[in-house]
C-alpha cells in the first residue's frame, strides 16, 4: 500500500520533477558568475562529475581564472613572459596550475608522503646532467650521443601537446657538467639563461690517445695524465624563440615542422665565456641589485662575479682563517643573498695530520672586500 505524501515531501518532489525548481535551469551565465563563486577548486571537480551540463560549464576559463586569482596556497612559477600572464592564460593551463599545486600541497601535508606518479619519456640521448625550470615547462639537458663522443644542450619542451618533445640543441664539444638553468631577463630579453663547465686538453694532440677527458667524473678531482683546461659557458636562450619551436599547430619530425623550425633565428646567444687553467667548480645564476649575475668557484679560493649584461669579471680571494691557517682550503658553492656573497669552504689537514676534516662558512660583500 502506497503511504501518502506529506506537505513537505510533495514540495521537493515537485522541484524535482519540475524543470522551475532545478538548478541546471538557471542561465549558464548565472551559474558561471554568481553561483559556482561560491565553490572551490574541489568542489568545481565533483561537480563536474554530476551531469554532461556541469562538465562543459566547469571547463569554462572564467571560473579557473577566478580561482586563481583567489588562490591562497603557494603556485608554481611560471616563465617570465605576457603569454604566461593571468590575462593570457587559457582555461586548461589556469585549471592544471591549480589542481597541480593543491595537490602538491596535500601530498607534502602528509605524515608519509609518497610517489604520486611516476612519469617517464625517451630523451634519445645519454643524459648526464639536467636542470627542472620551474613550473615543469622546460627542461634543459647536457646529453651525449650513446658512444659518449658527441656532447650537446638539449631544451625539452614537457608540456607539448605531443608529450616531450626536443625543441632546441647545440653542440658543446666535450661534456659539460655543474649544469644550472634559470629564468632571468638579459639585457632586457626574458629567457632561460644556462650556464655550465667544461674541461679538455691543452694541447689537441693529448686527445688522441685514446683517453676520452669526458669519461672524468665532474663532481670529483681527477688526476689527469695531461693538463687541462677549464671553460665556463654561459647561453641565453629566448622564451619567444622556444614558444615559436614549439609551436603546436606542426607535428614534430613531419617536414612542415623542421621547415618551420629552419626558418627561425638560432635560440641559442652565447653571451659569457670564461677560460682557465685552473679548476672551475660550482656556479650559480642569480639576480643581484636588478641585474643578472654568473658566480663561478675557481679552485681553491677565488669566486669569480660577471654581470651578464656586459661588465668585466671581478674575482674575490677569499683569505685564510686564523684557526685553519695550517688547513687546506677549498671553496665548495657559493650563492649571492641579498647584497652578501656567502661561500662554504673545506678545510682539509695535510696528510701528516689525522684531525677531521672542517667547514667554515664566508660571508662578504664584494663592494668592500674584493680583489680585481
Amino acid at each position: 500500500m502506497q503511504l501518502p505524501l506529506s506537505p513537505i515531501s510533495r514540495f521537493f518532489g515537485g522541484l524535482l520533477t519540475s524543470n522551475k525548481g532545478r538548478l541546471d535551469s538557471l542561465p549558464n551565465d548565472i551559474l558561471v558568475d554568481c553561483v559556482f563563486a561560491h565553490l572551490n577548486v574541489q568542489d568545481i571537480l565533483r561537480l563536474r562529475r554530476v551531469s554532461k551540463l556541469y562538465y562543459h560549464l566547469t571547463h569554462h576559463t572564467a571560473i579557473w581564472k577566478r580561482l586563481l586569482r583567489q588562490a591562497e596556497i603557494l603556485l608554481p612559477p611560471l616563465p617570465p613572459t605576457s603569454r604566461h600572464s593571468l590575462q593570457n592564460l587559457t582555461g586548461l593551463e589556469a585549471e592544471r596550475l591549480l589542481t597541480r599545486a593543491y595537490s602538491l600541497d596535500k601530498i607534502w601535508r602528509w605524515r608519509t608522503p609518497e610517489l604520486y606518479e611516476k612519469w617517464g619519456f625517451d630523451a634519445y640521448h645519454h643524459v648526464a646532467h639536467m636542470v627542472l625550470l620551474p613550473g615543469s615547462q622546460y627542461l634543459v639537458a647536457s646529453v651525449s650521443d650513446f658512444t659518449r663522443q658527441d656532447w650537446a644542450l638539449v631544451i625539452y619542451a614537457l608540456d607539448s601537446r605531443y608529450n616531450v618533445i626536443s625543441i632546441a640543441k647545440t653542440g658543446t664539444v666535450t661534456k659539460g657538467y655543474n649544469l644550472q638553468a634559470k629564468y632571468l631577463t638579459v639585457n632586457g630579453e626574458h629567457g632561460i639563461t644556462i650556464s655550465y663547465v667544461r674541461r679538455d686538453w691543452r694541447r689537441r694532440g693529448h686527445g688522441k690517445r685514446g683517453i676520452n677527458v669526458s669519461e672524468y667524473s665532474g663532481e670529483h678531482e681527477i688526476d689527469a695524465p695531461y693538463p687541462l683546461k677549464y671553460e665556463c659557458v654561459t647561453f641565453h636562450v629566448s622564451l619567444k624563440a622556444l614558444e615559436d619551436l614549439c609551436d603546436p599547430r606542426f607535428v614534430p619530425g613531419s617536414k612542415a615542422s623542421i621547415e618551420h623550425a629552419i626558418k627561425q633565428p638560432p635560440p641559442f646567444t652565447r653571451i659569457c665565456l670564461i677560460r682557465s687553467t685552473r679548476q672551475l667548480g660550482t656556479l650559480s645564476l642569480d639576480d643581484f641589485a636588478g641585474q643578472p649575475h654568473l658566480t663561478l668557484v675557481r679552485y681553491p679560493n677565488d669566486v669569480m662575479l660577471k654581470p651578464l649584461n656586459g661588465g668585466p669579471v671581478t674575482v674575490v680571494k677569499l683569505l685564510p682563517y686564523p684557526d685553519f691557517a695550517a688547513y687546506v682550503r677549498m671553496v665548495q658553492c657559493c650563492i649571492f643573498m641579498s647584497i652578501q656573497l656567502k661561500s662554504i669552504r673545506k678545510a682539509t689537514p695535510h696528510q701528516s695530520d689525522t684531525s677531521t676534516p672542517s667547514t667554515a662558512t664566508d660571508s662578504c660583500c664584494p663592494r668592500s672586500k674584493c680583489t680585481v
